[in-house]
């Protein structure tokens, strides 16, 4: 399905009616494109607080780095280090990203401190689900009023207003939606409605992004089928 940049007149999230804001479907980190527009809120608070989580998540990565030693004043950025393995099972570290000049001074030191943000699944996944939120909206061409919309809608702005040292716990609903990882090659700002078989023979449908990953469609089925068409969906994926 062919889809381009269109703005709803509302924030899709939530509905505030002045979205001023460039949104990026996925993330601008993960090679996403301008596509729609949100309000201020959610776009700022979702690229500070949750997609971090998902860019670290997509690049298998530690995240970025600060280290700090005596001799040198400050926390200095270490860049960031993508997690591999070899053939044979063992893990290999690859330095991206800016490296502070103090760096390696710092590590020939030999006292020195590195941090570096821990994973969070939850952040991970209400990112993904945002994503895909946006890029449903986006295959409508509407923000839907249903109550599974609703539900989804509400949930992400309470996601958005949560206390950042605070833990946002997901409802049985948002857990539901599961996100995958998949062996292809990445094609960067690709966005698709795939079908996925399962091993028992059970379809469900899918929003895929870049061919990296892909996230359980997360609006109501019955979207998806378009005016006067019967509704072909099997009952697994209902």
């Amino acid at each position: 399905m062919e889809i381009g940049y269109l703005e709803f007149g509302e924030c899709p999230i939530c509905l505030e009616t002045t979205p001023g804001t460039r949104e990026h479907v996925p993330p601008q980190s993960i090679g996403g494109n301008v596509m729609t527009r949100t309000c201020e809120p959610c776009n700022s608070k979702f690229g500070s607080l949750y997609e971090p989580h998902l860019q670290t998540w997509y690049n298998g990565s530690t995240g970025h780095i600060r280290i700090s030693s005596g001799d040198v004043l400050g926390r200095r950025h270490g860049g960031e280090y993508l997690v591999r393995e070899t053939v044979d099972g063992k893990p290999v570290l690859f330095s991206t990203g800016y490296v502070d000049p103090s760096f390696q001074q710092m590590l020939l030191k030999g006292k020195f401190e590195i941090t570096y943000p821990l994973f969070d699944d939850v952040a991970f996944r209400l990112a993904a689900i945002k994503t895909a939120y946006l890029a449903a909206c986006l295959f409508l061409k509407m923000v839907p009023r249903t109550d599974n919309a609703d539900a989804l809608r509400a949930e992400l702005v309470a996601a958005r207003d949560h206390p950042g040292d605070g833990v946002f716990a997901l409802s049985p609903f948002l857990e539901s939606i599961r996100v995958r990882r998949t062996a292809a090659n990445p094609v960067p700002g690709e966005i698709a409605f795939v079908q996925m078989l399962h091993a028992d023979d059970s379809i469900t449908y899918a929003i895929s992004f870049n061919r990296v990953f892909s996230v359980d469609w997360p609006l109501d089925p019955i979207l998806l089928v378009p005016p006067g068409q019967p509704d072909n969906l099997s009952e697994t994926s209902k």
